[in-house]
């Protein structure tokens, strides 16, 4: 089976899908919020996560963004939960971060468990256990006033011992261990009210909707449906009867399809099991019916039936007639729990049916209008004392008078419930004046309509401002003379705070609160319509940042995160107001500048944007140093839509990336045709290791000394079957933007090794090879094991292996690299530091480093005879490498007055075209044989 997590921050929701899943034998994780979920996630990997949406900490939106920008948990599927958002909503939420399905709460056992076996690709559970059922039903409404009365004197004698034990000076620890118990107790007696009291808000909305019903379907569909919800039937059927009995005056029922409920309508009478309700006025139950729907008085034609429930509908002495429902599910027979529940809903019924007919006689009798009166007097006073206990607010109003409302006005509202009753113009003063306006006619819109929905604030004495759902129903007689206004409120402040949050999200960037596509579309289009109407010009930034995966892959998303918030804020704070900052994805911005006279100010503000990357960015101690490329495209210069405005400033960025990264490039034509050229040299170069393309050349290093080769460098080749020799320049860097540099790394370096076994087994001179590593695939987790596994694999001598890493591939993150270059150490490999001089190297760092090699870099090499500055840096550099007791090679070496200067001072090997140019591996097995020589 699967493995699934479930986040939710109200433990009661998690026990319930616990237990419901766990009954399918799968294995089930949990999580309260999104922050503890996504460390499940990755420690665990669950085939499936159900996740609510209103969480703490990190909503379910922030929670599903954060696993989906997570390689190795993004393909895990979600379900959103949650009882929050309407529907339509939470479906939009998540189509947008691709979640697959959407369960409201509550939701039906059977349902849950489909939703969760299609997403996980199982097949359904037909039956479902009866104690998950009992779980998710409501509870039981037998003698609701009695369990009520019974949990509060459990919970005031549990009260009273605590203050007790409290007030004692030493409490011993037997006392503590009851006290223990008593908190237990409390515990217990709150959760059964909190489930009595779902019971007790199912039959007030029963008995509102009963009570302002006119129509005698609409009122027995009603009945049927909560006393089939109530106790969880397959089929239920309500029945009412002329005053002869001979014939049905009303049948409805649900569950049965439309041929069954035809037929049954047909066959009706008072006969069997369903005639001794009426004649008894007592319910029945029955089981082991084993299908026979005869034994119960129905026609052969209805559904097989197993177990039956039968109530009468009776009230006052009239007999109407009965409500039965057939097969509970997940449970072999209905027990007594059901009956009363269902023989409360049938009394609701009788009672609110027999005043439709007492209305009917109200002009004919005034006696009778006066007995219906007291009764229903006799049944608001029950109903008053249930509403006391729920959260929504209830009131009734008539002829301009506040007949009740219930005590929780008090609590939303901020006011004495006297001051309702005193003053009926209170409620409209406390509506926030911005939304009084269209409030003052809800009367005439409710006179219209029948009943209205509302949505709107209010101001508390406090000054909190609290939003309020308004949902009223206008109550006539037969005669459609309007006799009251029964209305219902609820506290919704926090949905519309997460509704408010949602619209936002939807139009800026959860992570930067920068806008985003939505919105970017929508500005750019506002702002070509004006630039098109003034003749102004409007331009494109595409920003990218450079070495963004490396930091990332270095410290991890976190800080990947926070430097993205931190760019975002350096940006805002450099454009215009008018201006927009979006977040592309990842590490990539769109800026829109508009309303431009000309090219110069693009310029401004794009030094401007470079300049924020000049200070480093600092977090924790931490120092990042990162720059950006910036590509730029001008409307209507370049193109006249959002689409091809994108494209261009992309490949204009590209472009900029290509020169080194932090600088900006504007877009022009034959852009587009190197953009083609790029995206071909890509696809090649997917292709290239398979195919066997690559090869490796070694370039010899010499000992100035002796001048002997003592080592070769590996270098990247691509010999392209159509293109010829690709020059590593053009190919190099697209191997690291794309990722493909790890396994081409790994390659060649398992290559290289393997070189070195062929030449001994030539009996050719023993030499060290140097392999260059790229940052990406020295930061990989098991780069230490995959250098022990080559060595392993091949049988080389370590020493024989030089692996050469950059300084800024380790100053970003020095602390976590030394722990890696001393295991590299450990192995028995040298080390070396290329391109030494033109990064920012720490010499306190330094000297921590294992390193055998400073390796000078070929542009200070360069002018060495004739810059004096360059010959100072390269000088300095072999002094502090000898001082260091390093090694130090310069490469690029070209000239013999290069080659004089480097031996003048005391420069240790060369490499350079001045004693041999890198050449193919046969090549530099024939240089080694020859014996060539540096003299």
């Amino acid at each position: 089976m699967a493995t699934i997590l479930i986040v939710d921050d109200q433990a009661l929701n998690r026990e319930f899908l616990v237990t419901l899943l766990g009954y399918g034998g799968h294995r089930l994780l949990e999580a309260a919020d999104g922050a503890e979920a996504l460390q499940v996630a990755r420690s665990e990997h669950p085939d499936l996560i159900i996740t609510d949406i209103l969480m703490p900490h990190m909503d379910g939106y922030e929670f599903v963004s954060r696993v989906r920008s997570d390689a190795a948990i993004a393909d895990i599927p979600l379900i959103f939960y949650t009882a929050t958002y309407r529907q339509h909503e939470a479906h939009v939420l998540a189509q947008s971060c691709g979640v697959r399905a959407v369960l409201p709460k509550p939701s039906e056992p059977e349902v849950i468990l489909r939703v969760v076996h299609e997403t996980l690709g199982l097949p359904q559970v037909s039956v479902v256990p009866e104690t998950v059922l009992e779980a998710h039903a409501f509870p039981e409404p037998s003698a609701l006033d009695e369990r009520v009365s019974e949990y509060l004197a459990e919970l005031g004698s549990s009260s009273n011992r605590v203050l007790k034990l409290v007030d004692q000076e030493a409490m011993h620890a037997a006392r503590r261990e009851g006290l223990d118990q008593i908190v237990q107790q409390l515990s217990h007696s709150l959760g059964n009210l909190q489930m009595v009291s779902l019971r007790l808000t199912a039959l007030i909305e029963l008995g509102i909707s009963l009570a302002a019903e006119r129509d005698p379907i609409k009122l027995l569909e009603t009945g049927c449906r909560v006393a089939q919800d109530l106790a969880v039937a397959k089929y239920a059927v309500v029945a009412i009867f002329e005053e002869d009995g001979a014939r049905v005056r009303y049948c409805v029922s649900r569950g049965l399809d439309e041929v069954s409920q035809s037929q049954l309508s047909e066959s009706i009478t008072r006969n069997g099991s369903l005639g001794t309700l009426e004649i008894d006025t007592l319910p029945k139950r029955l089981e082991s019916l084993n299908g026979d729907p005869v034994r119960i008085g129905l026609s052969a034609a209805h559904p097989p039936a197993h177990s039956f429930l039968g109530v009468p509908l009776a009230s006052s002495g009239r007999r109407w007639g009965w409500l039965y429902l057939v097969d509970k599910i997940g449970a072999g027979a209905f027990n007594e729990i059901d009956e009363q529940a269902v023989a409360t809903v049938g009394t609701q019924l009788a009672i609110a049916y027999e005043n439709l007919a007492l209305y009917e006689e109200i002009q004919r009798n005034r006696q009778q209008l006066k007995a219906e009166v007291a009764e229903r007097s006799q049944a608001e006073e029950k109903l008053s004392g249930i509403l006391g206990s729920i959260d929504n607010v209830v009131w009734s109003v008539s002829q301009g008078k506040l007949l009740y409302v219930n005590s929780i006005v008090e609590k939303i509202y901020g006011r004495p419930i006297a001051d309702f009753m005193q003053n009926r113009a209170l409620w409209l003063d406390v509506i926030h004046p911005q939304d009084r306006a269209k409030i003052r006619n809800r009367y005439a819109v409710l006179q219209k309509r029948g009943s209205i929905r509302q949505e709107f604030r209010i101001v508390r004495p406090d000054g909190q401002v609290r939003w309020i759902e308004h949902r009223s129903k206008i109550v006539r007689d037969n005669a459609g003379v309007p006799l009251r206004v029964d209305a219902v409120e609820s506290d919704i402040t926090e949905r519309k705070e997460h509704e408010a949050r949602i619209e936002y999200l939807a139009t800026h960037d959860a992570l930067t609160d920068l806008a985003n596509r939505n919105l970017l579309n929508d500005r750019v289009a506002q702002a070509i319509s004006y630039a098109r109407r003034g003749k102004t010009l409007l331009a494109l930034l595409f920003l990218d940042l450079d070495r963004f995966k490396a930091i990332n892959d270095s410290f991890g998303h976190a800080l990947g995160d926070l430097l993205l918030k931190s760019v975002a804020a350096r940006l805002l704070a450099v454009v215009r107001a008018g201006d927009t900052v979006a977040r592309q994805g990842g590490d990539e911005f769109i800026i829109l500048l508009s309303d431009l006279d000309n090219l110069r100010d693009i310029v401004k503000t794009i030094d401007k944007i470079l300049a924020v990357f000049a200070d480093p960015f600092i977090f924790d101690g931490q120092v990042l140093h990162i720059t950006a490329s910036i590509g730029v495209t001008v409307y209507p210069n370049d193109a006249d839509n959002l689409p091809a405005l994108l494209r261009n400033a992309d490949t204009a960025m590209y472009q900029a990336k290509a020169d080194h990264g932090s600088s900006y490039e504007f877009y022009s034509q034959d852009m587009s045709v190197r953009a083609l050229e790029r995206a071909q040299l890509e696809n090649a170069l997917h292709r290239a290791l398979e195919a066997e393309e690559l090869e490796i050349f070694y370039q010899a290093k010499p000992d100035l000394k002796s001048g002997k080769i003592i080592g070769a460098e590996a270098l990247l080749r691509w010999r392209h079957p159509q293109l010829g020799m690709i020059a590593p320049s053009r190919f190099i860097p697209l191997a690291e933007e794309t990722g493909l540099i790890v396994p081409i790394g790994r390659w060649v370096l398992r290559s290289a090794c393997l070189q070195l076994v062929a030449w001994r087994a030539m009996g050719l001179p023993e030499i060290t090879v140097a392999v260059n590593l790229s940052a990406g695939q020295f930061a990989e987790e098991n780069f230490v094991d995959t250098v022990a596994n080559v060595l392993h694999e091949t049988g080389i001598d370590p020493r024989c292996l030089e692996l050469e890493i950059t300084e800024s591939m380790v100053m970003n993150s020095a602390e976590q690299f030394i722990a890696r270059l001393q295991s590299l150490k450990e192995l028995g490999v040298q080390l070396s530091i290329d391109d030494f001089g033109t990064g920012y190297s720490s010499l306190s760092y330094l000297k921590r480093f294992s390193l055998d090699r400073l390796k000078i870099d070929q542009s200070f090499i360069r002018d060495i005879a004739t810059d004096p500055d360059d010959a100072v840096i390269t000088r300095s550099v072999i002094a502090l490498g000898h001082s260091l007791n390093l090694k130090v090679i310069a490469e690029g070496v070209e000239t013999e007055q290069q080659l004089n200067f480097l031996r003048e001072h005391h420069c240790d090997e060369i490499q350079g075209h001045y004693f041999s140019k890198a050449v193919a591996a046969d090549d530099f097995a024939s240089l080694l044989r020859s014996g060539a020589c540096l003299h």
